[in-house]
């Protein structure tokens, strides 16, 4: 659950984006958005790194610069991560 003074920071935080995607060799994700929460991003490039371990897919951003609450700067790597669910009683 998400402490009601966190609320307010939600969409400073928040991504979300869709778009067409390719796969570049050797580890490149790249989506071409079409719709953004981030209006900034329609109509360009997102180019992430994907890792396929096994059952589990993990997407990064390139280090990019973030600004902060306090006026300054950070530097970020987002990282995401899914694992495959079982499926029960299907053999892969």
């Amino acid at each position: 659950m998400i402490a009601p003074r966190d609320r307010a920071s939600l969409p400073q935080s928040f991504v979300a984006y869709s778009g067409r995607y390719r796969l570049e060799p050797p580890n490149r994700l790249v989506t071409s958005v079409d719709v953004s929460w981030l209006e900034q991003w329609i109509g360009s490039d997102q180019v992430r790194t994907y890792v396929l371990d096994g059952d589990t897919l993990e997407l990064r951003t390139p280090p990019g610069r973030m600004p902060r609450q306090d006026g300054g700067e950070l530097t970020v790597r987002g990282v995401m991560s899914w694992a495959r669910e079982e499926a029960m009683g299907i053999d892969r």
